[in-house]
């Protein structure tokens, strides 16, 4: 079988499409018919691969923001003191990991963030404290 590209959207698509953030898995059953074009660009696949992989990176750096945005909020209590929204968000953090107060390996924590960053639920919760963020 092949696989045909069509970076204009052109083609209509026709089956079943099933999507999660960020990333969209789409089984379609397209009849393709070249009426005189000269151009074939493909690469659509490659783009897709190149976006997930920003959208990874970029929830590890914010993994990291929140993870050391937690520590220093432990640094200046009550934490009682700052925006609800950020209450929340300290509050996710910390139930799932503990205030570093002596060196420990580092990544057991991050691996934990970054799947927080992945829920959306997360996000739900600090939306109940603050309204919604979009």
């Amino acid at each position: 079988s092949t696989i045909f590209y069509n970076p204009a959207g052109m083609t209509e698509l026709h089956g079943k499409f099933a999507g999660e953030v960020g990333a969209y898995l789409i089984a379609p059953q397209a009849k393709i018919e070249n009426r005189g074009s000269t151009v074939s660009v493909g690469g659509g696949t490659p783009a897709a691969v190149k976006a997930r992989q920003v959208v990874r990176n970029s929830q590890k750096v914010i993994a990291l923001e929140l993870l050391a945005a937690a520590q220093a909020l432990d640094f200046h209590q009550p934490v009682s003191r700052f925006g609800q929204g950020t209450q929340a968000a300290h509050g996710i953090v910390r139930e799932r990991i503990a205030f570093r107060s002596e060196d420990r390996e580092f990544y057991p924590d991050l691996q934990e963030v970054i799947a927080l960053v992945e829920d959306p639920a997360h996000l739900s919760r600090i939306e109940q404290a603050i309204g919604h963020l979009y």
